[in-house]
Order: C-alpha cells, then sequence, then structure tokens
C-alpha cells in the first residue's frame, strides 16, 4: 500500500506515482535557471515530513535549502534562516529606497 502519492500535469497529461515509508517520494520541477526538489518522507514511523530545496539544473543555479516541516502542521515549517534573513534585509532596503531613506549596516537596529 502506498504511503505517499504524487501527480504531476504536463503537455502530455497527468502522471502518478506512489511511494512507501521505506521509498518516500521525490519530484523535481525544472526551468531553465534551475529546479525546486520536494521530498516528501517517513519520520519516526507516523509522521509525514517535507523539506523543499532550490537545486542546480545541467549546471544553471544554486543549491539552497528552502524550507522544511511535518505534512499538516503548519506550525513546524521551519523556513531557512539564511533565506528568510536575505529575504528580510532585501525588503527592508526596498522600503527604504521607496521613501527615501538611508539604509543602515546595522541589521539589528531594524525590527
Amino acid at each position: 500500500m502506498s504511503r505517499f502519492y504524487g501527480t504531476v500535469q504536463g503537455n502530455r497529461g497527468q502522471a502518478t506515482r506512489c511511494g512507501n515509508s521505506t521509498s518516500g517520494i521525490t519530484t523535481e520541477a525544472a526551468g531553465w535557471g534551475g529546479c525546486i526538489e520536494v521530498q516528501v518522507y517517513e519520520v519516526n514511523g507516523y509522521t509525514d515530513g517535507f523539506s523543499v530545496t532550490m537545486k542546480p539544473w545541467h549546471g544553471n543555479g544554486d543549491s539552497v535549502r528552502i524550507a522544511s516541516g511535518v505534512i499538516g502542521s503548519g506550525s513546524s515549517i521551519a523556513i531557512e534562516k539564511e533565506l528568510f534573513d536575505a529575504q528580510a534585509k532585501r525588503e527592508i532596503a526596498e522600503r527604504a529606497c521607496e521613501i527615501g531613506e538611508e539604509v543602515s549596516d546595522d541589521w539589528d537596529s531594524y525590527p
């Protein structure tokens, strides 16, 4: 019996794949600049975990783990700190430019 079930839709219709507690299931969706990999797997015999990673595809793109957690539990989702910090800094800088303020190098001074 399959524990995990996945679908993909493309120009040739829909395809499905199954995974069990030993194999888990992994999928990749790719473009010219890289790919996103999603892995779903068993944790401790009864919990379903997941991880989302950006990866290179045919030599293009970076490798960055984006998030991980337990399926069905929003509070379990862990956004990778470096990715979150970079996004937060980018948003702060963009907002500062919109209102014409200088951006401090002291990132800890921002809320």
